[in-house]
């Protein structure tokens, strides 16, 4: 058991340094990846289905971007594309 305790600590404190390095551009677009995803999930139940949205959010955007709308970031769909996943697996366990 004090094993996974520290284990468990071990992770909490890998996630909030890594959390702090991330730039808040990039936070906020991982935010509304996980957003998006929580409302696909909740209106269609389907883990794929929200996947695939929430990383298509993320091609819309740069699209968007490129039209002049903003600046193209890979980086940008790449959060987006990660708040999407971490929130489809978090319903997959």
């Amino acid at each position: 058991m004090n094993k996974v305790k520290t284990i468990l600590v071990d992770f909490k404190w890998f996630c909030i340094n890594f959390y702090k390095k991330i730039q808040h551009d990039k936070k906020l677009h991982l935010i509304a990846g996980a957003v998006i995803s929580l409302i696909v999930m909740g209106f269609t139940g389907n883990v794929f289905l929200t996947l695939l949205i929430g990383m298509l959010s993320g091609l819309v955007k740069e699209f968007l971007d490129s039209k002049g709308m903003g600046t193209v970031d890979f980086n940008d769909f790449t959060a987006i594309a990660t708040g999407s996943a971490i929130v489809t697996l978090l319903f997959l366990i």
